[in-house]
């Protein structure tokens, strides 16, 4: 899966793990059309980055399904250009997933947390190098809007990885 130990675009911008996982989420949200605000790597409370979509009222089970892939795509770019998990990586993220998977019944959680994982994996290996991209200017910027995001997934990267007939949304 991961090239090398650390990803050779992360490692000339200094290697930011954080930006690598922030990245991965914000991709990840813009490619199953969840509404990206921004992502940052300012510091929000406990937060050291935080990537920001705005929920729908009524969530259904397909949004609910699409957000917990976004929510693990940090766990994936962090393990596809990196070749690792960082400290603290999944503290949030995985309780999310959990919560996420509460809500929908879900019987076996291990289960449903390793195949949402493995397809964040695959939407980040698929949109790799918009994934370095954006770490690289979140590195150089601290904090990017969902517009720019959005703007560079459409036109570097790989929106409908599964396919026209499931653009945009995970397989379940």
């Amino acid at each position: 899966m991961p090239r090398s130990k650390n990803s050779p675009a992360l490692r000339q911008v200094g290697g930011n793990f954080l930006a690598a996982h922030e990245a991965g989420h914000a991709v990840v949200a813009v490619v199953l059309r969840l509404s990206l605000q921004y992502a940052t790597l300012r510091p929000r409370g406990a937060e050291s980055g935080l990537t920001h979509t705005r929920n729908l009222k009524n969530e259904t089970p397909n949004y609910l399904e699409r957000e917990a892939v976004c929510a693990l795509a940090g766990i994936a770019a962090d393990r596809v250009l990196n070749g690792r998990l960082t400290f603290g990586s999944a503290m949030g993220d995985v309780p999310h997933v959990r919560r996420i998977a509460d809500r929908l019944g879900v019987a076996d959680v291990e289960g449903f947390l390793r195949h949402k994982l493995r397809t964040a994996e695959e939407f980040v290996v698929l949109n790799r190098e918009v994934v370095e991209e954006v770490a690289r200017l979140l590195i150089e910027r601290r904090t990017l809007p969902g517009y720019e995001v959005r703007r560079i997934v459409m036109t570097q990267g790989n929106p409908a990885p599964l396919g026209d007939s499931n653009r945009g949304q995970p397989r379940t």
